[in-house]
C-alpha cells in the first residue's frame, strides 16, 4: 500500500458461504448447512483423495501454517508481523459443491 502496510492473502481456503471470510465469519445458516453436507458428501467419497486435500486446505486457518506460505514470499516477514484485518479483498470460493469439483 502507499502508506506502506503490506497485506498477505485472501487465500482460496474453504469457506462456508459466499460471503463468509472466516469458518463461519458472515456466512448464512442456510447456506452454510448446505455448503456442509455436500463436501462431507464429498470427503467420504474421497474422490480423486478428496479428503487429504480438505485435511491441508483447513490448515490454512492456522495462522503458523498461513504465515508459513506467506514467508515464502517475504523472508523477512516476523510471525507477529501478521495480524487480522478486515480489508479481506475479494476471495474465490475453493470447492464447487454444485459440481462437486475444487481448484
Amino acid at each position: 500500500m502507499a502508506s506502506g502496510d503490506v497485506y498477505a492473502g485472501p487465500t482460496a481456503i474453504p469457506a462456508l458461504g459466499c460471503d463468509n471470510y472466516g469458518i463461519l465469519q458472515g456466512a448464512q445458516l442456510g447456506e452454510s448447512l448446505i455448503i456442509a453436507i455436500e463436501i462431507a458428501g464429498m470427503y467420504l467419497a474421497n474422490r480423486q483423495n478428496f479428503r487429504q486435500l480438505v485435511h491441508t486446505e483447513f490448515g490454512k486457518y492456522r495462522k503458523k501454517n498461513f504465515f508459513a506460505a506467506v514467508r515464502k514470499l517475504m523472508p523477512e516477514l516476523g510471525y507477529d508481523d501478521l495480524i487480522v484485518s478486515d480489508r479481506v479483498g475479494i476471495r474465490p470460493q475453493f470447492i464447487n459443491v454444485r459440481e462437486k469439483s475444487w481448484k
